[in-house]
Formats: C-alpha cells, structure tokens, sequence
C-alpha cells in the first residue's frame, strides 16, 4: 500500500503515471540523477506531472521529473 499527500483539496486520490526511459530520477540529497535499481519499496519520492491526464478513474499521466527524498 501506498501512502500519499495531496496538494489540495482538489487534487486525484490516486494518479497513475506512467516512467519514460528519459524521465528524470533525481535524489533531494545532492540532486544527482538516481538509478531505477536503486528505489527501494519505502522511499519516499515526489512525483511531478501534467498538466494532461486522462478522463479515466483513476486518471493516467505522463511523469515528467521523479524526486526520491534521500
């Protein structure tokens, strides 16, 4: 299970975004690129997106920058 916050009160419970091999993973501690292999169930990560999604429940979307707190 995930847990998650929203931004607002009209933010999505739950967005499905799909990972391009060019998205940008990038950790919060040095802002150095971090590899797939290296997430681990448990990290915390932010995920930026949009601004289209789909109209389906839950919505899909395109990550465009992935954040890991480390």
């Amino acid at each position: 299970m995930y847990s998650y916050n929203k931004l607002s009160d009209g933010s999505h419970d739950t967005v499905i975004l799909n990972v391009a091999g060019d998205t940008p993973v990038i950790g919060t501690k040095d802002n150095q690129l971090v590899a797939a292999d290296q997430l681990k169930k448990g990290d915390k990560v932010y995920a930026f997106y949009g601004p289209i999604l789909t109209k389906s429940l839950p919505p899909i979307g395109q990550a465009v920058k992935i954040v890991v707190e480390n």
